[in-house]
């Protein structure tokens, strides 16, 4: 069960002042809730997922264990993403299948926007059972600047996040939150094993002529996959 799952009983409300940088512990775990709701076309749609994170910003990876709802379809799935070797492992454990990607992206470290603005503390919880967090809130673009985002974090005394929301502030209407409970920093580091059903070798894209880079970078990705199953 998620720590402090029914809790969001405001107890203090200070007004926070300080700006400074604030960003979590390079490696902690926590069970994780991400529901989004989307209207297109006049339509909703529903997105849920429940899971396990495990964040290891040292080694510069991050699994996520998950159940995932959506459009009535039920999956669950086990993300491993390794950004040392921009490889990015996806378990069916449904099916006992694996597929893997690259991945170029930069690891999310969850650190709070420079851009953010400190908002507000809140106590949580009951009796013995409370901590204390901060809220930040800050507006981005997505999809080539096209989409504007409303954002608020609430992070605990550590900087670890407890919850994220995010709307849709312009003719892209949606909502999505995402919380966080039962955080730890300890766990078993077989998490990030990947499973032997998952393939060895990523294949080159397919293109119409030979390009000798794209070549060069498969080995070099082949090799690095290899090093890091020693």
């Amino acid at each position: 069960m998620l720590l402090l799952k029914s809790v969001c009983l405001l107890v203090v409300v200070v007004v926070a002042t300080d700006a400074n940088r604030c960003c979590p512990p390079g490696r902690w775990k926590a069970e994780t809730t991400f529901t989004r709701l989307e209207l297109q076309n006049d339509l909703a749609s529903y997105h849920w997922e429940f899971g396990e994170y495990y964040q290891d910003l040292d080694n510069n990876r991050f699994t996520l264990e998950m159940e995932r709802r959506y459009y009535g379809n039920i999956q669950h799935l086990k993300i491993i993403s390794d950004h040392k070797t921009k490889l990015k492992y996806t378990i069916d454990t449904d099916r006992n299948a694996c597929s893997v990607e690259y991945n170029h992206d930069p690891i999310h470290t969850f650190c709070i926007p420079d851009s953010a603005t400190p908002g507000f503390q809140v106590k949580l919880g009951f009796g013995d059972n409370t901590l204390l967090a901060s809220a930040y809130y800050d507006e981005d673009t997505i999809k080539g600047e096209k989409t504007q985002r409303g954002i608020w974090y609430i992070v605990n005394e550590a900087c670890i996040p407890l919850q994220r929301d995010r709307l849709g502030l312009d003719m892209d209407k949606f909502l999505d939150s995402q919380s966080f409970g039962s955080i730890t920093t300890e766990y078993d580091d077989s998490i990030f094993d990947i499973p032997s059903i998952c393939p060895t070798v990523i294949p080159p894209k397919k293109k119409n002529t030979m390009n000798v880079f794209e070549v060069i970078r498969h080995n070099a990705s082949t090799e690095k996959l290899n090093e890091s199953r020693l």
